[in-house]
């Protein structure tokens, strides 16, 4: 053995020594040939070295909590986060509820997900998650027998959370959607267009009194949340003349719009009237995922538009273009108050406010 406090190193085997640790903690002593042998009785000067005694354990159990939930929309999966791993011999179904927008659904499976904390677990249930939905899973200890590797149990646990787009963009912190001409289903920053008349705006974040005399760089971000085979109407995003917001097409906007029966994406930037053409490289077929932009420079009374960062042309790359190369479109009639503005004409378009991920230098983000 090495007792080393002083500096100085004994090894008793090299001297037939035996070592014998005491019990309670007292020092050792060394045994040889059968008789007690202390080391500073043969010329060596040595501070023992003690172990400590050993107090009454003290066990810690954490408790099992659940973290949270996600979704993603178009998948019948609920993610649901516990901050320890499950033991598989437990339950993880018995006492589990599962509702989408208050009615109950069944659970096909529950199977793991990821080896860290905090620990996943996927519950496939009967049904495909629509983006917007509410999803709540209640667990009720009482039924069931969810339990961690350490043996806790898992208590009376609730949570909540509404399907989201695929990506999972950031959703915008600054807009809360309200109610315009129609009736959106949504609240918040997300929202769908459930009758022909739908439109959705934020006064109170992004309305512009006069865009004519107004000095604001504004931009606002967006992502589409449908699936291109469910698109099939005209919609479209951006500033809207606040006395028109009950119109449900292009007219009267500063933004960008889907025109379905040609299945082209174009601009509008005529607060009377309708002016655009088609881009000079065409963003894909909507679908899941797409990100748009749009930007105002007031002082200068011209419009920028991008799809997923590439900012589009038109003209052959006359019009239109990077905010820095003061080549956007004029925005016509610009002495009218306008309004961040979403529109589709029929029930089947998902947009998202986004905080922004292409924000142009010089430019203020509204969502």
């Amino acid at each position: 053995m090495s007792c080393n406090p002083c500096a100085i190193t004994v090894n008793p085997q090299k001297v037939g020594l035996v070592v014998d640790y005491l019990a309670g903690g007292a020092r050792p002593e060394y045994k040889a040939g059968g008789f007690v042998v202390r080391p500073q009785n043969i010329g060596m000067i040595i501070a023992a070295c003690k172990i400590p005694a050993t107090g009454p354990s003290e066990i810690i159990i954490e408790p099992v909590n659940t973290v949270g939930i996600t979704v993603e929309a178009g998948t019948p999966d609920i993610i649901v986060e516990i901050n320890q791993e499950l033991d598989p011999v437990c339950d993880w179904e018995t006492g589990v509820t599962i509702t989408v927008n208050g009615t109950p659904v069944n659970i096909l499976s529950v199977t793991p997900v990821g080896d860290s904390d905090p620990w996943g677990y996927t519950y496939e249930v009967d049904v495909t998650l629509n983006f917007g939905e509410t999803i709540v899973w209640d667990y009720d200890a009482a039924v069931g027998d969810i339990c961690a590797l350490s043996g806790t149990k898992l208590t009376d646990s609730t949570e909540t959370t509404i399907a989201t787009c695929d990506p999972p963009w950031p959703v915008s912190t600054k807009v809360t959607w309200l109610a315009g001409a129609g009736s959106p289903t949504l609240a918040g920053p997300s929202w769908r267009a459930n009758v022909p008349d739908a439109s959705v705006n934020d006064p109170t974040a992004s309305t512009i009194a006069n865009v004519s005399s107004d000095t604001s760089k504004p931009y606002a971000e967006f992502s589409l949340c449908d699936d291109g085979g469910l698109i099939n109407d005209l919609f479209g995003y951006g500033w809207k003349r606040s006395d028109q917001l009950a119109n449900v097409t292009q007219v009267f906007l500063a933004g960008i719009w889907w025109f379905h029966t040609n299945s082209v994406w174009r601009f509008n930037s005529d607060l009377n009237s309708s002016n655009g053409v088609d881009f000079d490289v065409q963003p894909p077929f909507p679908v899941r995922g797409q990100v748009f932009g749009v930007a105002l420079d007031c002082p200068a009374n011209k419009l920028y538009l991008h799809y997923n960062g590439t900012w589009l042309t038109t003209g052959g790359g006359a019009s239109g273009g990077d905010p820095s190369s003061g080549n956007g479109w004029p925005i016509l009639n610009p002495s009218n108050s306008v309004t961040l503005y979403s529109f589709c004409q029929s029930n089947n378009v998902v947009l998202q406010a986004d905080t922004p991920k292409y924000l142009p230098s010089g430019y203020t983000a509204v969502t």
